[in-house]
């Protein structure tokens, strides 16, 4: 897995967040399975023992997110912050 971009885009992004509430972030990732199954599984071997109790992850490749329509990821360019993002992948594609 080749880490591109993460995004966290929930109350939490805009400092709104609550005890308890789950963290949304958006992964952007080179070389992910493509089966679901298969994708849940490779993402809960790399994430620590019950931590995806407290976040929801939207996994997805560069080629998908690209390919996704722009309406997919609207809410996350108004309300995301970008928390990694080496080559700038998700600061050019959220700011379209």
């Amino acid at each position: 897995m080749r880490l591109v971009s993460v995004v966290i885009f929930d109350a939490a992004a805009q400092g709104r967040g609550r005890d308890g509430e789950k963290i949304e972030l958006l992964v952007i990732s080179e070389d992910l399975p493509n089966d679901p199954v298969e994708r849940a599984t490779y993402l809960a071997r790399r994430m620590p023992p019950g931590s995806l109790e407290h976040v929801d992850v939207l996994l997805t490749t560069p080629e998908e997110f690209d390919a996704d329509p722009p309406d997919r990821y609207r809410d996350i360019a108004q309300m995301g912050r970008i928390l990694f993002d080496a080559s700038g992948f998700a600061a050019d594609r959220l700011a379209r």
